[in-house]
This record gives structure tokens, sequence and C-alpha cells, in this order.
């Protein structure tokens, strides 16, 4: 039994080895596409003729495919109009219908499925048998081996007259696919071209997510509004988990570009405006100190909205110990990045989101007594119950209660 497969082992061995194909395949990327466009640069009637003659190609072959080349005109034509609808309408979203593995290359091909497989029969007619090789030599490419491809050649004395009127009619008809294949090739080179730009380009990324945004949204305004008055909150999708889990709104967009398809951008999409309509609505950074506890970002909102009147001022400055106290009293989870300091983070959060006149003492400043204060627990508790008494006390001077601001009960 063990002789019969190693008989049929090495047999299968020695078959691939004497009968090895041509690779008719290209690769699902900008370069898979570089040898296709490369592979019919100008082909002559002789290169045609000479293809045909070391393929040995029969009258009746070269008949059939004419008629199928002839045939698909048509098909052609609707495949170069939706090929161009889709070069006009692909860029304009940051979210497409589909995505591929190797991206918008992979998508474009699978819209030019009918010349590549008409061009890869014209390629088959026209490379001789394919040589002998070592088992581990890399199959080679029918995209370079074809007589079409500009490979030398030598003409019988008959040359086309052989074949008759035949050879003339497939000729005629290669060019016309040419012709559609270079139609092709400059749409599809428009796409990615411009796919580049744009990838450069973060703000015309974040334009193109915020307006796709709005469209969805309003497509799903009943869906929102169903969760929104159902309390129904939910963050469990991909798309929202990236977003909070990014540095900033800008990079998720920028980097989100053609990365996602449609259908899973409309829970994310979804998820994202009803936390907006519940006031829940959350940045990145402010995920990362808080996680999903909404109350809690809810009541920094409130209170950055109020600085004013919540820090000592001197001369037009915080109090370097009001500043550490409001910081102490929200104490944002620590960073389980060494280099990150989730103080700092939360110190810089809320200056960029002040929208008053006041000034701030620099981080190193506000740094130093935020490490002595975090020395000690006592003095952690003393600070960030500090705070919490003068907020309080706004709180009630205004009739204002926690829960009503952050949802829910808000301890530290």
């Amino acid at each position: 039994m063990i002789a019969l497969f190693c008989f049929g082992f090495f047999v299968n061995l020695w078959a691939n080895i004497l009968f090895m194909t041509f690779r008719d395949k290209i690769a699902p990327t900008r370069d898979g596409f570089q040898e296709l466009w490369d592979s019919y640069q100008d082909p002559t009637m002789e290169m045609l003729m000479a293809g045909i003659q070391s393929k040995r190609t029969t009258k009746e072959q070269i008949l059939t495919l004419t008629g199928n080349l002839r045939n698909s005109h048509t098909l052609l034509d609707k495949e170069l109009l939706r090929l161009g609808d889709f070069s006009k309408d692909y860029n304009s979203k940051w979210a497409t219908k589909k995505t591929y593995t190797y991206g918008t290359a992979e998508e474009l091909q699978a819209k030019s499925q009918s010349q590549l497989k008409l061009w890869r029969k014209m390629l088959k007619i026209t490379t001789p048998r394919c040589p002998k090789h070592t088992p581990d030599a890399t199959q080679p490419s029918i995209y370079k081996a074809s007589y079409l491809t500009h490979q030398p050649y030598e003409l019988d004395m008959w040359g086309p007259a052989s074949y008759g009127t035949l050879i003339y009619d497939l000729f005629d008809e290669m060019n016309v696919l040419i012709d559609h294949l270079e139609d092709g090739k400059q749409l599809c080179k428009g796409v990615m071209q411009q796919e580049q730009e744009i990838d450069k380009n973060p703000e015309w990324k974040e334009e193109l997510h915020d307006k796709q945004f709005q469209q969805i949204a309003e497509q799903n305004q009943d869906v929102i509004e169903k969760r929104y008055n159902e309390g129904i909150l939910d963050t469990d999708n991909r798309i929202y988990k990236e977003m909070v889990s990014a540095t900033s709104k800008l990079e998720f967009k920028s980097k989100g570009f053609h990365k996602y398809h449609e259908r899973e951008c409309v829970d994310y999409v979804v998820t994202v405006s009803t936390l907006k309509l519940q006031k829940n609505e959350i940045t990145p950074v402010e995920h990362q100190l808080f996680g999903d506890n909404f109350g809690e970002i809810k009541l920094l909102h409130f209170v950055i909205e109020h600085l004013d009147d919540l820090l000592k001022i001197k001369e037009g400055k915080f109090n370097k110990d009001a500043t550490v106290e409001l910081i102490k009293f929200f104490a944002p989870k620590e960073s389980t990045k060494r280099h990150e300091d989730s103080e700092r983070i939360l110190f810089e959060h809320i200056k960029e989101n002040y929208k008053g006149s006041n000034k701030w003492y620099c981080w190193s400043s506000v740094f130093t007594l935020s490490k002595t204060v975090k020395q000690s627990v006592k003095e952690k508790i003393t600070y960030s119950t500090r705070f919490e008494r003068v907020l309080n006390r706004y709180l009630v001077e205004h009739g204002l209660k926690r829960e009503d601001i952050a949802g829910e009960s808000t301890e530290n």
C-alpha cells in the first residue's frame, strides 16, 4: 500500500514538472493591473499570426473565438458603462458598498471581468507550450509569454494567407477588445490615482465621512428615534469600538477611509446618533480616560462649561491647587501604556475644550504638585473632596442635581 502511494506521489510530481501550465490570473493589486496593461501594447498582425502558429490553432477555433469576441461588444460596452458609473461614485464615499482584502485594485478587477476573461482567451491561443520546469521554479505568466506581448518570433512562409480572411477578422475583433481594455485602464487608473490623492488629505477624508454619516443618519432616522425613546444603548459594533479607541476622531476618520462597507456603517451611525440624542456623545480621548462611563463624561462636559465659576482665578489665571483638585476629582483611568500620563491627557482635554478667556498654568507646574499629592492617599482624597464640595455648592445654588446632569448617580 505504501509502495503504491509513493509511486502515485512521484507520478503526480513528475507530471507537474513536465506539464506545468502558465499562470493566467493577475494579482489583485496595482502591480497586477500593470502586468495586464503591459500585455496589450500595440500587438501586430504578425505577432498574432506567430502566436496562432505556435499553438497550432485550428480554423474552427479561430472562428469560434472571433464569434465570441464579436458577440461580446454589447457586454463590454455595458461593463465600461458600469465601470464609469462606479468610478464617479467610488471616491465620493468614505465607506464603500463592498470591501476587498486587497482593496481598490481588486474591486476594479472584479468589475472588469469580461475584458479580462476575453483577453486571457486571446493570450492562450497565442502562447507556446509551457516549458518544462523544476519543482521550485516560479510559474511563468501568460501575460509575458504570449507572442502578443512582443516575444521574438518567426513566421512560416505562408503567414496569414494560410488562414485566409479568418485571421484578419480575429485581428479586427482583438483590436475592438483592446480599445475596451484601454478605456477600462483609464477609468481604473483615474479611480486609483484619486484615491491616493484623497488618502494624503485627512481633511478631505473627514469631509467624506461626515457627509456619508449624515446621509446614513437621515435614512435611518426612525431606527435612531426608536432606540432613543426605548433607551436602547448598543455599543457592540466594530466601527464604533475602533472610533472610541482612536487617538482622535480625525485619526479615526482618516484611517477608516475605504476600510468599511456601507452596510456595516449603518450600525455605527445609528449607535453614535442615538448616543448623541441621549447626550452620551463621547470622544476617543474621553473613552480612553473613562471607558463607557457616560455619566462621568457628561459631568465632565458640564464642569468644563462652568469652569469660570468652579475654579479659583487670580489675575486671569486658574489657581494651580484648584486645577489639581479638579483632576483628582475625576480620577481618570491609568493608561496601560507606560509613556502616557492619563492626568496630563485629561488636563490637555479640559484646556482644549474650555471656551473661556482665563489662562492655565503649564503642565509641568501642575504635574509637580499633582505628583506630590499622588504620594499620599490622604492628600488625594483631600484634593478630590475639595472640588466635590465646590461642585455640590454650585449645583445647590442653581437648583441642580448631579443625576440631572449625568443621568445617574456619579460618585468617586
